[in-house]
Parts: C-alpha cells; structure tokens; sequence
C-alpha cells in the first residue's frame, strides 16, 4: 500500500520511519553559539576597532573546534560523515603548497585554510542546535546593520560609483560586502515565502528589500544574479499555486523604479554592465594551465595568469579553478565531492525533512555555489560555512527525538508545502 506523503501527519510519519532513521545525537551548549558568534565578529570588526592581534582568531576558534569536537559524543559520527570531503580538500590543498610549493606552515594562505577548517567544525556541531541558521541570519543582518557606518563609495568604471567598506574592515571588497548582504536577503526571501505569520512575512519583505538594496549599491553582478536565481529556486513551489506573492514583489520594485529611487543604482549597472572584468578571458588560460599541471599545480602565490588583454596577471575568480590550478587534481575533487554531496541532499525529499527547513536547503545552495564560482575564496565566508554546514546534516533537528515532535516545532514558524511523494507504508 502507497499514500500521499504529503497528506501524513507528523504522527504518521514518525510511525511509518524505522527508528534508526532518527539520529539521536547531543547538540552543543548555549555558550558555544554565542562564543562563535563572538569570534566570528573579530576577524571583520578587528582592525576597525583597535583590537586585532595577529594569529588570535584562528587560535580562538581553534580552542572552540576543539571543544565542541570533545562535547558531541555519540553525535561524532554524523559531524564527521559531513566534514569529510571538506576536510580532506583542505589538509590535501595545505600538504601540496607546503611540500611542493614551499609556503610557510604559518603562512597567510595557510592560515586562512586553517581558520576555514575549525570554522566548518564549528559551524557542523552548532547545526545540531534547533534553529541555528535562522539565529545566524538574525546575526548576519545585524552585522550588515553595523557595517553601514563604514561604506565608502569608491569610482568604479565610465564614471560611476559602487558601494565599499572601509579598507579597516575584513569584507572591504564590494563583492564580499554584497554577497554578505545577498546572503541575507535570499533568507528573508524564503523565510517570508514560507512562515505563516503574516507579521513575520511583512518584517521578512522589508529586509529584504533593505538587503537587495546594498547589493544593489555595490554594483556586484555576481551576487545580485546569484540572488535571483536563488529567490527563483525558492518560488518554485509557490509559482505552481498562485502569482499574488510575485506580484506583490515586483510591484514594489516597479514603484521604487517609478519614483526615482533607484535610478543612480540603475545608471550604475548600465555603465558597467558592458565591461569585461577579466574572468571570461582568463577562465580558459587558468584551464591551459591546469592541463599542463594535473596532479600539483602551482602554488597559491603563482595562481595568477597574465592576461593580454587586461594587461595584468589576474587570479582564478573562480574558487574551482583556484583549487585546480593551485594544488591540482586531488583537492579540486575533493572541493567538488562537498558540492556534490550538498546537492544530493537539497535535491533529496525525505520523509523525516518533510515538516523541517527543507526549503532553504536548494536555494541557499544555490546562491552560495554561484557566489563561490565567481571568486577565489568566497567559501571561507562566515556565510558561506554556515550555509554548506546546514545543508551536510541531513536532519536539521536531530536533538528532536521524534519526527512528530520536529513538525510541532518547525510548524510554530515555518510552514513548509511538500511535494507529493509516496511513501511506502510498513
């Protein structure tokens, strides 16, 4: 006998699973959320603020990895099944630029990757926590609030200006700081698709709407591409019931288009858009040059490639060509297997993620993959951990010990309108 998962309730559903297919693992404490949250402030505000000391954030977040690695207990196996293909990227990328590329072991390049590292542990175990990522939004748009103060506007191509952060601030870079806010906007995109609250849908439209401003303002193609794309993968399901929620999207947009607000941001794009900024000429000479170096590239210092046209070497801008032409062969799989096990889970639709945040999964994927895709290191990102950490855990709640009790609770908030998949009853 076959029925329509999507008419089963949490009850049902939490009799039709095995018990095995619900992880029982131990979520961290409190004070290792708000510890990372802390350490994550340090790197971006540091210089800023007169506090920064050199090699002290790596090693706090070295310290919180290692606690929360010595805390999870029976939930190491489910963190270390997702940690594993960016973990083997990262010590296979460090061992050849260390071995045969001859760079420091406390380098800059390596010191970053290692940071990278104990971030993903991190970010990994606070995933077990309920509702993580939607704290860390709250947090990212907070941080977005506080970075305002320090925009500059700096002369970008045939006159115009773009939107960048004081050069005091780590995510100075107008793609950085835009793919900081574009993060922020797709979530509030999706949370006011998907709540039921229409007080929550109304705050969720107006940060967005504040958020897709700044990426506007920064003129990042990039990003505000990888938004679109992003919010359209999030409105697949509701393109299939009704146009009310797009409508009412782009009849905001069109009336600030009619009263003039976004006519600077516009004139901008249109002056920009025309110019080539170097990645589709260099994509094929960092290709040449991979090919001619397979298995050890080489090295992260030597990854730019002189461009006639630009007159100048340009890097990669593309964190997959990054790794190839870098280190070869080995950690570009390796980077690729973490995509490609991020997809086979968004892509997945389960019963026990039925009443869960399954609907951020593909297009936060979405968004972050073709972020990462148009620079060299925008993986590294606070944002972009979190992302991939959220999307690697199968279950979003695994403290919950009952699948009728995850839809309790994820239904408080977020109401999510499953496909109609059979489910084969026992």
């Amino acid at each position: 006998m076959q029925s329509a998962a999507h008419r089963l309730s949490p009850e049902r559903v939490a009799a039709v699973l095995p018990s095995r297919s619900i992880p029982r693992v131990v979520a961290p404490a409190v004070w290792v959320e708000i510890g990372y949250y802390a350490i994550t402030l340090y790197p971006i505000f540091g210089v800023a603020w007169g506090i920064a000391v050199p090699m002290a954030g790596a090693a706090l977040m070295a310290l919180l990895a290692g606690l929360c690695f010595l805390s999870l207990g029976r939930s190491t196996g489910p963190v270390l099944r997702a940690l594993l293909a960016p973990l083997l990227c990262a010590s296979t990328f460090l061992f050849i630029q260390i071995m045969f590329h001859g760079d420091s072991v406390v380098g800059e390049l390596p010191r970053a990757f290692y940071t990278w590292v104990f971030s993903m542990v991190v970010a990994q175990t606070l995933v077990l926590r309920q509702g993580f990522l939607h704290r860390f939004a709250v947090f990212a748009f907070v941080v977005l609030l506080i970075l305002l103060p320090y925009v500059r506007w700096v002369p970008s191509v045939n006159g115009a200006y773009q939107a960048a952060l004081d050069r005091r601030i780590s995510i100075a870079n107008s793609n950085d700081f835009a793919a900081w806010a574009g993060f922020c906007c797709l979530y509030f995109v999706i949370l006011g698709l998907e709540t039921k609250y229409l007080a929550l849908r109304a705050v969720s439209w107006v940060g967005a709407a504040g958020c897709i401003l700044v990426v506007g303002l920064t003129l990042s193609r990039g990003t505000l591409l990888a938004v679109a794309i992003g919010g359209i993968v999030a409105l697949r399901r509701i393109l299939k019931r009704g146009f009310l929620p797009v409508l009412s999207l782009f009849v905001g947009l069109w009336m600030l288009y009619a009263v003039g607000f976004l006519d600077s941001m516009l004139e901008g794009y249109a002056a920009r858009g025309t110019v080539e900024t170097g990645r589709l000429l260099v994509w094929p000479l960092v290709l040449e040059r991979f090919l001619d170096a397979p298995f050890i590239g080489y090295g992260a210092s030597n990854s730019g490639t002189w461009v006639a046209q630009q007159g100048m070497a340009l890097t990669p801008h593309n964190s997959i060509l990054f790794f190839a032409v870098s280190a070869g062969i080995v950690p570009t799989f390796f980077y690729l297997l973490t995509w490609w096990r991020a997809a086979r889970i968004s892509l997945a639709v389960r019963a026990e993620l039925l009443a869960t945040d399954q609907p951020f999964r593909l297009p936060l994927l979405a968004y972050c993959f073709l972020v990462t895709i148009a620079a060299d290191t925008a993986f590294m990102s606070a944002w972009a951990i979190v992302t991939l950490a959220f999307i690697m855990l199968p279950m979003p709640n695994p403290t919950l010990r009952s699948a009728a009790r995850v839809g309790r609770v994820a239904s408080r908030a977020v109401q999510y309108r499953p496909r109609r998949t059979a489910v084969r009853q026992r």
